[in-house]
């Protein structure tokens, strides 16, 4: 999935989910089970909002040597 479909698709299925994070079908759902990351059930299927879903990764982005020295931070 493209950045640019993402921002104009404001839910997400668990198979772009998966195929946007590199992770299985079972590790989603255990991070919808240890509420890592949220979602909305309709009957029995599972949506994610992407917005939730860039914040997930956002969190989780480590910074480069070179920008931690660019602001000062210790290598």
């Amino acid at each position: 999935m493209s950045q640019k479909e993402m921002n104009y698709s404001k839910w997400l299925t668990s198979d772009q989910v998966c195929q946007l994070l590199g992770i299985s079908k079972r590790t989603l759902q255990n991070y919808r089970g240890n509420k890592i990351i949220p979602f909305s059930q309709i009957s029995r299927k599972i949506y994610y909002k992407a917005e939730d879903i860039n914040n997930y990764l956002e969190r989780h982005y480590i910074k480069a040597a070179y920008q931690l020295n660019k602001e000062g931070g210790e290598l």
